[in-house]
């Protein structure tokens, strides 16, 4: 059970990196820095607006060439707050298929999350990265709230109560098919030894 919820999970990871990996690519390709290599604000306010009409649940960051974040989306307190390069680094490297790479979240450093990157450079040199989480904060919430939800409970409840009716009906079939089938051996073993059949 816990090798299948694993599994899963690790599922999930991989189809959602693979699925949202050209976000980071496309943001760095429509031009985040201004003309002087810095944030440009504005343009970033769009192209995150944009990041999140492709999915909802990312939220787009932009790191400077040490990994601190240089330009946070929402919420303001990410600034400044450094994110590791090194899985950043190993997911621009890779090709082909992969496992997933987890990242840290600039709002909840230390946590693990899927992300997409793309590196940016300006005149030809490095200038950082464009780094977008996947399941952020707008993800856990909306998580958050399925799982408290009306539908889950009722869901639940059904199971359990299909699995206390499947065992159940199981006991009375054993019942219905065992005590016959005991009978006949009973019977069939006391006829043996009055005829002397071991």
């Amino acid at each position: 059970w816990l090798a299948g919820l694993y599994a899963a999970q690790a599922f999930e990871n991989e189809f959602t990196q693979a699925l949202n990996r050209s976000i980071g690519v496309y943001v760095a390709d429509e031009g985040p820095l201004g003309a002087d290599g810095t944030p440009n604000h504005s343009r970033l306010d769009q192209l995150a607006a944009q990041a999140m009409v492709l999915n909802p649940a990312a939220e787009l960051y932009l790191l400077d060439r040490d990994g601190r974040v240089t330009w946070p989306a929402v919420p303001a307190r990410s600034a400044g707050v450094a994110v590791p390069l090194e899985p950043l680094q190993r997911l621009l490297a890779e090709t082909g298929p992969r496992r997933a790479i987890l990242g840290a979240d600039p709002l909840r450093p230390g946590s693990p999350a899927i992300f997409s990157a793309a590196a940016l450079s300006h005149a030809g040199r490095p200038a950082g990265y464009v780094y977008v989480v996947v399941g952020g904060a707008t993800y856990r919430g909306l998580i958050g709230a399925v799982a408290q939800s009306h539908i889950l409970t009722v869901l639940t409840i059904s199971v359990v109560a299909l699995l206390l009716l499947a065992s159940l009906a199981a006991w009375g079939l054993d019942r219905v098919i065992s005590r016959p089938l005991l009978a006949l051996h009973a019977n069939a073993s006391s006829h043996a030894e009055r005829l002397g059949i071991t």
